[in-house]
């Protein structure tokens, strides 16, 4: 028993080896970054097409995928680890379409005859998923949980096209600029506690609604001209 892990062990090492070299040999002048983590696993850094104009990207992920006994027949462990402009219900999609569409690739390709390149297949479907969601409507602000989609004031199909609507420049997480306005510069009404007593709520500090660290102040700076300019 001992010995057949091995044997199993080697086998997955080296069909990982295989599926890297096909990995460096396309996505080598790529934005894709791909970092091996132990012998059956990587980390790629994934970025949505735009063309080369990286001044039009508002996404992006970290993805480990570790490959399982039985691979390519067994498909391999997804976790994405870290994003930037992705809410949690974009990235739950995200996980639900990569699982469901993995399934159907293994059986595509066992049905070809195809034993390689199904980690290539995953990465480049993944930056499908991304690129879908890069500066667009999906989704919905995590403040007052409405879709973009459905209260959007533009002319265009974008996110960048609605004037009612911002993304924050470190973070790329997105609200209503009406939802991040009240959210950071509205005072709250004073309320009455135990006993009559009056409690002053002060406008607490200013943070991002979705990461919780703490707003920069050319972004606040940014919201507040927005505003008062719309």
């Amino acid at each position: 028993a001992k010995k057949a892990k091995e044997i199993m062990s080697t086998e997955l090492e080296s069909k990982f080896q295989q599926e890297l070299e096909i990995l460096s040999s396309i996505f080598s002048s790529e934005n894709e970054e791909i970092k091996p983590l132990s012998s059956t696993s990587l980390m790629v850094s994934l970025f949505p097409k735009t063309a080369g104009e990286d001044n039009k990207i508002t996404t992006s992920m970290n993805m480990v995928i570790q490959l399982a006994e039985g691979f390519p027949r067994v498909p391999p462990v997804m976790q994405i680890t870290t994003s930037k402009g992705l809410d949690d219900g974009e990235l739950q999609d995200i996980k639900s379409e990569m699982i469901s569409w993995c399934d159907q690739k293994i059986i595509e390709k066992q049905e070809d005859g195809d034993d390689e390149g199904l980690v290539f297949d995953i990465i480049d479907y993944a930056q499908e998923l991304l690129t879908e969601r890069n500066d667009s409507l999906k989704g919905r602000c995590s403040i007052c949980l409405d879709e973009f989609s459905a209260s959007a004031n533009g002319d265009g199909h974008m996110f960048s096209d609605c004037s009612d609507l911002v993304r924050l420049d470190k973070c790329f997480h997105r609200f209503h600029l009406q939802c991040v306005y009240h959210d950071w510069f509205m005072p709250r009404a004073d309320e009455t506690g135990y006993k009559g007593y009056i409690i002053q709520c002060k406008i607490p500090d200013k943070k991002c609604a979705v990461c919780r660290r703490d707003i920069e102040a050319y972004e606040s700076d940014k919201i507040y001209a927005l505003k008062h300019s719309s």
